[in-house]
């Protein structure tokens, strides 16, 4: 998915929703006139839909003013980095050049979430966690991989075979990955860098990777997490 893209559907559901408040209000006005009550309550509805509807403006309005240099950043600017945006159930981590290749999918169901992470729309890993057991067990097509964590977000690790993946809160707004006392990634919610506040809100959560391995299955472990963390903090 493009930057562009995430903007006008995330603009085309404020749109619906504003138009649902407004069909609401004008089918409770009716109501209310017909028993002759107070049609008063009615204000919030309208407050809703024009509310969503401002919000449908900002968001396709932002679609299209997207900076163009989003999509001429060199490479080597953006390896190992990515922006973490919401759209209901769904994560999409963007890379600053504006283009989503991972994505989770993320649905709530009895005290707890199921997940799946997926590659250019292709699943890639499929998880289960409870509130109450905090574990989880990650399939992948080669791969199960163990992980827990906690509820408040604090600590967090992963075991991709023999190698340990600690997850851990170092500021209110800031969590660390390390594999074997080495900084492998990192995840801040209200700093960006300058150069991409043009393009992203300021409070949106920002990814980064220290180091790269030989397959994929550690970043994308690392994505779950980060999403789980997302979801739970």
């Amino acid at each position: 998915m493009f930057l562009q893209d995430y903007y006008k559907k995330i603009g085309g559901q404020s749109l619906t929703i504003s138009f649902y408040f407004t069909f609401q209000a004008i089918a409770m006005t009716i109501l209310f006139i017909y028993i002759k009550q107070d049609i008063v309550v009615v204000s919030i509805f309208l407050f809703l839909s024009f509310l969503y509807y401002f919000g449908s403006i900002y968001y396709l309005r932002k679609s299209i003013r997207v900076p163009i240099p989003v999509a001429q950043r060199k490479s080597e600017q953006t390896v190992g980095s990515y922006f973490l945006k919401q759209d209901r159930h769904f994560h999409f981590f963007f890379s600053p050049k504006g283009i989503a290749q991972y994505s989770t999918n993320m649905k709530k169901i009895k005290n707890g979430w199921e997940l799946q992470l997926f590659f250019e729309n292709n699943p890639r890993m499929f998880t289960t966690i409870k509130r109450k057991q905090r574990s989880f067990i990650i399939e992948s097509l080669d791969y199960s991989i163990f992980g827990r964590i906690q509820m408040d977000g604090k600590l967090g690790y992963l075991y991709i075979g023999d190698t340990p993946i600690h997850l851990r809160n170092v500021h209110p707004y800031e969590w660390e990955v390390r594999i074997e006392n080495r900084l492998f990634a990192l995840m801040k919610i209200g700093w960006l860098p300058i150069a991409y506040t043009s393009t992203f809100p300021l409070n949106t959560p920002f990814i980064r990777f220290y180091e790269s391995t030989e397959t994929d299955i550690v970043m994308e472990g690392c994505l779950i997490l980060f999403s789980l963390l997302h979801e739970i903090k």
